[in-house]
Protein backbone atom coordinates (compact mmCIF):
# COMPACT_ATOMS: atom_id res chain seq x y z
CA UNK A 1 0.00 0.00 0.00
CA UNK A 2 3.06 2.23 -0.28
CA UNK A 3 1.76 3.74 -3.53
CA UNK A 4 -1.70 4.48 -2.15
CA UNK A 5 -2.80 8.09 -1.58
CA UNK A 6 -3.85 9.56 1.78
CA UNK A 7 -7.57 10.31 1.94
CA UNK A 8 -9.14 12.71 4.43
CA UNK A 9 -12.63 12.05 5.68
CA UNK A 10 -14.92 14.94 6.62
CA UNK A 11 -18.25 13.37 7.54
CA UNK A 12 -19.36 11.56 4.38
CA UNK A 13 -16.90 13.47 2.16
CA UNK A 14 -13.61 11.94 1.02
CA UNK A 15 -10.92 14.45 -0.02
CA UNK A 16 -7.59 13.64 -1.63
CA UNK A 17 -4.49 15.76 -2.26
CA UNK A 18 -4.44 16.85 -5.89
CA UNK A 19 -2.14 19.12 -7.86
CA UNK A 20 -3.51 21.35 -10.61
CA UNK A 21 -0.90 22.20 -13.24
CA UNK A 22 2.16 23.02 -11.11
CA UNK A 23 0.27 24.08 -7.98
CA UNK A 24 0.92 23.05 -4.41
CA UNK A 25 -1.34 20.25 -3.17
CA UNK A 26 -5.06 21.06 -2.93
CA UNK A 27 -7.93 18.95 -1.58
CA UNK A 28 -10.39 17.50 -4.11
CA UNK A 29 -13.66 15.76 -3.32
CA UNK A 30 -14.22 12.25 -4.70
CA UNK A 31 -17.82 12.60 -5.91
CA UNK A 32 -19.64 10.07 -8.10
CA UNK A 33 -22.72 12.32 -7.91
CA UNK A 34 -21.02 15.00 -10.03
CA UNK A 35 -20.68 14.05 -13.70
CA UNK A 36 -17.68 16.18 -14.58
CA UNK A 37 -14.50 17.27 -12.84
CA UNK A 38 -14.73 20.77 -11.42
CA UNK A 39 -12.47 23.41 -9.91
CA UNK A 40 -13.36 26.00 -7.34
CA UNK A 41 -13.27 29.50 -8.80
CA UNK A 42 -10.60 30.43 -6.26
CA UNK A 43 -8.29 27.52 -7.16
CA UNK A 44 -8.84 27.98 -10.89
CA UNK A 45 -7.91 31.66 -10.78
CA UNK A 46 -4.61 30.72 -9.08
CA UNK A 47 -3.53 28.22 -11.75
CA UNK A 48 -5.04 29.18 -15.11
CA UNK A 49 -7.16 31.68 -17.01
CA UNK A 50 -10.84 31.73 -16.00
CA UNK A 51 -13.74 33.02 -18.08
CA UNK A 52 -17.48 33.27 -17.50
CA UNK A 53 -19.74 30.59 -19.02
CA UNK A 54 -23.33 31.88 -18.96
CA UNK A 55 -24.56 29.01 -21.18
CA UNK A 56 -23.72 26.15 -18.80
CA UNK A 57 -26.29 25.21 -16.17
CA UNK A 58 -25.37 23.10 -13.15
CA UNK A 59 -27.93 21.64 -10.80
CA UNK A 60 -27.31 19.45 -7.79
CA UNK A 61 -28.93 18.40 -4.55
CA UNK A 62 -28.30 21.88 -3.14
CA UNK A 63 -29.99 23.60 -6.08
CA UNK A 64 -28.76 25.52 -9.11
CA UNK A 65 -25.29 27.02 -9.44
CA UNK A 66 -25.81 30.64 -10.40
CA UNK A 67 -22.36 31.60 -11.72
CA UNK A 68 -20.47 29.04 -13.81
CA UNK A 69 -17.02 29.64 -15.24
CA UNK A 70 -14.49 27.72 -17.33
CA UNK A 71 -10.84 27.11 -16.47
CA UNK A 72 -8.82 27.24 -19.68
CA UNK A 73 -6.31 24.42 -19.06
CA UNK A 74 -6.01 22.29 -15.96
CA UNK A 75 -4.01 19.10 -15.56
CA UNK A 76 -5.14 17.22 -12.48
CA UNK A 77 -2.50 15.07 -10.79
CA UNK A 78 -3.68 12.72 -8.05
CA UNK A 79 -2.42 9.35 -6.84
CA UNK A 80 -0.22 8.15 -9.68
CA UNK A 81 -2.43 9.58 -12.43
CA UNK A 82 -2.63 12.79 -14.41
CA UNK A 83 -5.57 13.96 -16.50
CA UNK A 84 -5.56 16.95 -18.82
CA UNK A 85 -8.74 19.00 -18.86
CA UNK A 86 -9.69 21.72 -21.33
CA UNK A 87 -12.38 24.26 -20.47
CA UNK A 88 -12.98 22.68 -17.06
CA UNK A 89 -16.17 23.64 -15.21
CA UNK A 90 -15.47 26.13 -12.42
CA UNK A 91 -17.75 27.54 -9.75
CA UNK A 92 -17.75 28.84 -6.19
CA UNK A 93 -17.23 26.04 -3.65
CA UNK A 94 -16.80 28.34 -0.64
CA UNK A 95 -20.16 27.44 0.96
CA UNK A 96 -19.35 23.73 0.68
CA UNK A 97 -15.87 24.38 2.10
CA UNK A 98 -17.36 26.23 5.07
CA UNK A 99 -19.80 23.37 5.71
CA UNK A 100 -16.98 20.81 5.75
CA UNK A 101 -14.59 23.00 7.71
CA UNK A 102 -11.76 22.80 5.17
CA UNK A 103 -10.93 24.27 1.75
CA UNK A 104 -12.33 22.17 -1.11
CA UNK A 105 -10.48 23.17 -4.27
CA UNK A 106 -12.21 20.86 -6.70
CA UNK A 107 -14.21 17.75 -7.46
CA UNK A 108 -13.22 14.53 -9.19
CA UNK A 109 -16.44 13.54 -10.96
CA UNK A 110 -17.99 10.37 -12.34
CA UNK A 111 -16.73 10.85 -15.91
CA UNK A 112 -13.21 10.32 -14.56
CA UNK A 113 -13.93 7.97 -11.66
CA UNK A 114 -15.93 5.42 -13.67
CA UNK A 115 -12.80 4.65 -15.69
CA UNK A 116 -10.90 3.68 -12.55
CA UNK A 117 -11.14 0.95 -9.99
CA UNK A 118 -11.28 2.89 -6.72
CA UNK A 119 -10.08 1.11 -3.58
CA UNK A 120 -10.64 2.72 -0.18
CA UNK A 121 -8.98 1.69 3.07
CA UNK A 122 -10.97 3.59 5.71
CA UNK A 123 -8.93 2.16 8.61
CA UNK A 124 -5.60 3.52 7.38
CA UNK A 125 -7.02 6.56 5.53
CA UNK A 126 -5.79 5.54 2.08
CA UNK A 127 -7.20 5.35 -1.43
CA UNK A 128 -5.88 3.80 -4.62
CA UNK A 129 -6.91 4.17 -8.24
CA UNK A 130 -6.27 1.49 -10.84
CA UNK A 131 -6.76 2.02 -14.56
CA UNK A 132 -7.04 -0.92 -16.93
CA UNK A 133 -7.15 0.25 -20.58
CA UNK A 134 -8.33 -3.20 -21.70
CA UNK A 135 -11.69 -2.49 -20.00
CA UNK A 136 -12.40 0.23 -22.58
CA UNK A 137 -13.07 -0.27 -26.25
Amino acid sequence: MVKWTPVFRFGHALLIPTHVNDSPSMLFLIDTGMNVNALSKRAASQVTKVSSDPNTRLKGLSGNVSDVYRAEKATLVFGHFAQKNQEMVTFDLSTFSRQLGTEVSGILGFDLLHMLQVKIDYRDGLVDFAYDPSRWH
